[in-house]
């Protein structure tokens, strides 16, 4: 295909660099867009729809790197697990295994993604809050570069715009699902590096797959090697070469992963996530493979497959990006449209606040960041940051009492954002403690956002179970 470049001439030269390097660029652009254009797209289609692919991976990245804090549903334990660890390697020279602060100790620091948050804590110093931002935002771009050396049908603009509105990738990017895309990236990456014989660089990045996400990486990562020894059985020999070592390597991330405390908690729970994860996720790990296998088809079909993309993929965000409100309404993508805010400064500040004493903080899934910064000022948190922890639900009093002795449960925060979202019955349980004198108000938000109740009274009277398993649940 040839493409005339138009060439600038000026008095000035960097201007004429400038211009000729753009239009070297915007000619290379419409060559390969238009070296496997789909049948069914008009001429015009090679300047406009390949560039959308651009602009939507600028938009994600460049949302996620304007703030240091971004708001979703699975982010803020993310920040705070690399706060944490960069507070004790440079300020208390220790490597814990386990997180204080969070779900009275009991919280391991690496469920999941210990390459990852390591760098991030390495780094914190240099770009605070912001250096999770930034790793986000380059394992986005990285996963995109990397599905295109597993599969170079994913070098295809075309293939990679519908790559990118897949509503399961958009998903993993503005729900802020951390450890899955680093997971993803170095998967394409394994993926490569196998399918090339680089034996010992692909035992590494199958090891970083999998201990990025075990659950995620081990599913996915198992499947791709079934299916590949079922297709190139002269290569079996390598595949126990390579599975041996790194099994045996994985052994102290599974049993992290495993000493979770939400993973035991609420094991149904952490099943239907799990198998709900599972299923979302490995459909956009599984994109790149399936696209380069039907891409014959969708160059013939691709106007109704990107109209249904684009369509599916809309109606996602607007509804999880919380544009529009209602009773339960689901809005994990808070960040796209809001900014982290410090709602809790003047408490902090007060002589109500008592750092080293264990809070339960309810406020929406969406943020959390007032859990996290209730760590950041030395609270310790009744429990963790996944769903499986807080245990968002409606109480009775045998099962509150049992619960807050089991977490040790000294305040409780309750936001009237989380009331309002929820209509759950724990603020009106706390205040009939109020009334019967088994707990009091510690302190009221000025402006009416949050009420901090102190139970002690009311925990110091129940008996402590061994276990959650014992609490009438």
């Amino acid at each position: 295909m040839i493409v005339p470049v138009p060439v600038q001439r000026s008095r000035t030269s960097i201007q004429d660099g400038i211009i000729d390097a753009l239009a070297m660029v915007g000619a290379w652009w419409r060559v390969l867009a238009g070296r496997h254009k789909p049948s069914d797209m008009p001429a015009l289609s090679v300047k406009v729809l390949p560039a959308v692919l651009l602009l939507a991976l600028a938009f994600a990245v460049g949302d996620i790197l304007r703030t240091s804090l971004f708001l979703a549903s699975d982010s803020m334990h993310n920040y705070a697990h690399v706060w944490y660890l960069s507070d004790q390697i440079f300020h208390h020279g220790r490597f814990p295994l386990h997180i204080s602060l969070l779900d009275g100790g009991s919280a391991v620091t690496f469920p999941y993604a210990l390459v990852p948050y390591l760098a991030g804590a390495l780094t914190y110093p240099i770009f605070g809050n912001w250096t999770v931002s930034l790793l986000m935002g380059i394992a986005v771009t990285g996963t995109v570069w990397a599905a295109g050396l597993a599969r170079p049908v994913m070098r295809d603009p075309w293939m990679i715009l519908l790559f990118l509105i897949n509503p399961f990738f958009i998903d993993s990017v503005f729900a802020f699902q951390f450890a899955t895309v680093w997971c993803a990236l170095f998967f394409f990456l394994f993926v490569s590096a196998f399918e090339r014989r680089r034996t010992v660089l692909a035992a590494l990045l199958l090891w970083l797959t999998i201990s990025s996400h075990p659950m995620i990486g081990s599913l996915t990562s198992g499947v791709y090697l079934a299916i590949y020894a079922g297709l190139h059985r002269e290569r079996v020999r390598d595949l126990v070469l390579l599975l041996v070592p790194v099994g045996l390597a994985l052994i102290p991330i599974y049993w992290m992963t495993l000493s979770t405390p939400a993973v035991n908690e609420d094991p149904a729970a952490f099943v239907r996530t799990t198998i709900s994860s599972i299923v979302s996720r490995g459909l956009w790990f599984a994109a790149p493979f399936v696209l380069s296998w039907i891409a014959p088809w969708l160059r013939r079909n691709y106007r109704p497959v990107l109209g249904v993309g684009f369509a599916s993929s809309a109606l996602r965000v607007v509804l999880l990006g919380g544009v529009i409100g209602f009773n339960r309404a689901p809005s994990g993508y808070w960040g796209i449209l809001h900014d982290s805010s410090d709602v809790y400064a003047a408490f902090f500040a007060s002589p109500e606040f008592q750092p080293g004493m264990t809070y339960r903080v309810l406020e929406p899934s969406e943020r959390e960041d007032g859990m996290y910064r209730f760590m950041r000022h030395g609270a310790i948190l009744s429990n963790e940051f996944f769903t499986e922890s807080t245990f968002h639900r409606p109480w009775n009093m045998d099962q509150y009492g049992c619960y807050t002795a089991f977490k040790r449960v000294d305040f409780v925060v309750v936001e009237r954002a989380w009331e309002r979202r929820l209509h759950f019955n724990e603020g009106d349980l706390l205040n009939s403690l109020v009334s019967r004198a088994q707990a009091s108000i510690a302190y009221t938000d000025p402006r009416g956002r949050f009420v901090v109740y102190n139970i002690q009274p009311f925990v110091a009277g129940q008996s402590r179970p061994s276990s959650l398993s014992q609490c009438p649940l």
